[in-house]
């Protein structure tokens, strides 16, 4: 048994619109006049003309129904598809709120002292000589860097020095140093030192310390101790 083939909707369009054309001139001609030779003429004659405009604009029409129903765009036609959208639809629910991001940088504490004279402290524990320089932490995870300058005041040379950072006893990062004589070149170097502490409680405390070997003389000048929170430490 053969199946009827679906009509398309193009198709549909141009014969709806030809039949609508031609019933219209039809009805237009069932007048008194309409068994005149002339006016039955002329009859026709609007039918066709009609019939022709239907005709035309059916198949633009047919052209936009062909590409839409392919998902495409009516080639050298203004239409588009889809077809222009309905009115707006009322607002939906307000969504979840999302979870919160990590936390970036934040609170940065610095503390500096102008100069400090070093004490003999022998030995290479940091942990064990005195404080050129101290900052209390809050809680959290913190980098920490320290800078100053070491001069040497004294008349010989200084070759078995270290400064850094501790926490408490606990040494965090030294960088070790050697110094001319005073009056000669070489006898000022900047250091630079760095560290990082995670979890750590509140109130804990932070030192920039140096070491002073028996004999030597030296000074720190311009230290800087900056502490930065981070939210986590990779």
């Amino acid at each position: 048994m053969s199946r009827i083939k679906r009509a398309r909707p193009a198709l549909v369009v141009v014969v709806v619109a030809l039949i609508a054309a031609v019933a219209g001139t039809a009805l237009a001609g069932s007048g008194p006049d309409a068994n005149s030779s002339a006016s039955l003429k002329q009859q026709v004659k609007k039918t066709k003309k009609k019939a022709s405009k239907a005709l035309k604009k059916a198949k633009a029409n047919a052209a936009v129904l062909d590409a839409c129903s392919s998902g495409a765009s009516a080639a050298g036609s203004a239409a588009t598809c889809p077809l222009p959208p309905g009115p707006t639809g009322p607002t939906g629910a307000t969504g979840d709120t999302g979870a919160t991001g990590p936390r970036g940088p934040s609170d940065l504490l610095v503390v500096s002292n102008a100069s400090s004279n070093l004490t003999t402290c022998n030995g290479t524990d940091l942990g064990a000589c005195a404080s050129l320089l101290g900052l209390f932490l809050p809680a959290g995870n913190w980098l920490l860097q320290a800078k100053l300058a070491i001069v040497n005041t004294g008349g010989a040379a200084a070759t078995s020095n270290r400064c850094g950072l501790a926490q408490g006893s606990t040494e965090l990062d030294e960088v070790r140093h050697s110094l001319a004589a005073n009056t000669n070149p070489g006898m000022t170097e900047a250091i630079a030192t760095a560290a990082v502490v995670s979890g750590v409680a509140a109130g804990t405390l932070i030192q920039v310390r140096c070491n002073e070997p028996t004999g030597d003389s030296l000074q720190a000048q311009d230290i800087r101790l900056t502490a930065l929170r981070v939210e986590t430490v990779g």
